[in-house]
């Protein structure tokens, strides 16, 4: 093993061997700090010596790699086990992330935590460093032959650079974690600084929006096919921020739900779209009933169906007006206290709707012995309707058997002409989607729906 020119690291050679597990065999002597199981730099001197490097003004990609689970996998195998296992992943580590010109620096940073840094400069470095990441995760991928077997082990990364992200290696390491900790970015299996920067000052834009109450609404039409009678409304939550920025439902409620915010954002809706709903009544606007999203966090609060009879009280309306729409993903809650509710909620004159049905986990059985009113067709079986004979036959299937057990059913997505005469060559009773309307504000809503 040889110094590199900066005082640390592992350069080619590396841990010189491993056994069945392929792990490190330290070395007998090393001039740094070292981890006494591994036999890599310890934090300190990773840190150290990244920090060197940083002062010679080369740019760094610090990587950090966290064996998911570790916890968990202590109880299952036993630390010795475990310990064979770090040494395997500290070898795969550091032979999977020598490269030229520079090898990488490598060390044990926690517990179950390695940390990797590498020099990037130009394009062509920084692409070099991108492809020895991929394939240090696709290396990690391979079994560990241990004692008991073959043993397949799950990692989280964590990446940040320096300088231009963190003002030194230590920072950029905390960061590194705290971004890995986040979860993966789209499209990425590793989890970036600068996301986890933007997403922090994203869910801090949201809690002050749901403190002030800055939650909108958007109406899209359901209607009956063919013919386009409005039949209903669905209530749908939006969120632009103080500068203007529309942020996508798909990215804000996720980040609600890890939050814990989620609740209340569906307290504001239900508010809001109750009193829409009166003002239209009041007016003659032509709409029969109106969908709101519940999350699994709120149909596990105590309480729901009486905030619900509440909140229909204080608007005036009727149960039977309001459609409560839920994910199949609800149904994998506390099941006993979900039903429970969804029973208590349809006793009192509300409907109950399953929202993108077909891409959950629920069991067919659900359907007939909840309290169900309405399946809603999943938007993916819709698009593909024309140009694949498995979503057609779905489709078919969903509508046969709502039709066998009384429910009504609705087509989400609809976009083309050719997918609303699929649809009703099928018999599908109603549908929504961007053919009929895009959504819309109340007072729009109210126009359009008085003009058909």
């Amino acid at each position: 093993m040889k110094r590199d020119d900066f005082g640390a690291g592992w350069s080619s050679g590396g841990m010189g061997g491993s056994d069945t597990w392929g792990h490190a065999r330290p070395a007998a002597t090393l001039d740094f700090r070292q981890d006494p199981l591994t036999g890599m730099m310890d934090r300190a001197a990773l840190v150290a010596a990244a920090n060197r490097r940083c002062a010679h003004g080369i740019a760094l990609v610090v990587l950090t790699v966290d064996v998911r689970g570790f916890t968990l996998l202590n109880e299952q195998v036993g630390w010795s086990e475990c310990d064979r296992l770090l040494q395997g992943v500290a070898y795969r580590c550091n032979r999977l992330t020598e490269s030229v010109p520079s090898p990488a620096l490598v060390g044990r940073t926690g517990a179950d935590e390695f940390a990797i840094v590498f020099e990037v400069g130009d394009d062509a470095s920084r692409a070099i460093t991108d492809a020895r990441i991929r394939a240090l995760q696709y290396g990690l991928e391979a079994p560990f032959e241990g004692a008991q077997g073959p043993l397949l082990v799950d990692f989280t990364f964590g990446r940040c650079e320096l300088p231009s992200e963190a003002e030194d290696a230590q920072v950029a390491l905390v960061r590194a974690t705290a971004a890995r900790l986040e979860g993966p970015v789209a499209g990425d299996n590793v989890s970036h600084y600068a996301q986890y920067r933007s997403e922090c000052s994203l869910l801090l834009d949201l809690r002050r929006a749901v403190s002030a109450r800055r939650i909108t609404i958007a109406w899209q039409p359901q209607v009956e096919l063919p013919g386009g009678r409005i039949t209903g409304a669905e209530a749908l939550a939006r969120w632009t921020r103080e500068d203007g920025t529309e942020v996508p439902p798909g990215l804000f409620l996720p980040l609600a739900e890890r939050d814990g915010l989620i609740t209340r954002i569906d307290d504001q809706v239900l508010e809001l779209a109750l009193r829409d709903f009166a003002r239209w009544r009041a007016a003659g606007t032509p709409v029969e009933r109106i969908a709101v999203n519940v999350s699994a966090a709120q149909f596990q609060r105590p309480g729901l169906t009486q905030r619900i009879s509440d909140a229909l009280a204080r608007h005036g309306l009727p149960a039977e007006c309001l459609d409560m729409e839920i994910t199949e993903s609800v149904l994998l809650c506390n099941v006993p206290t979900i039903i429970g509710t969804m029973r208590e909620l349809h006793a009192l004159g509300v409907t109950l709707s399953i929202d993108d049905f077909g891409t959950g986990y629920s069991s067919l059985s659900y359907l007939r012995e909840l309290p169900i009113d309405c399946i809603k067709i999943d938007r993916s079986f819709v698009a593909d309707i024309g140009d694949h004979a498995t979503s057609r036959e779905i489709v078919r299937s969903v509508l046969d058997l709502a039709d066998r057990i009384g429910l009504r059913v609705i087509a989400e997505g609809i976009e083309s002409e050719g997918q609303l005469q699929m649809l009703g060559a099928m018999g599908c009773p109603e549908g929504q989607g961007f053919l009929m309307a895009r959504p819309m504000a109340a007072d729009e809503f109210a126009r359009w729906a008085g003009a058909r």
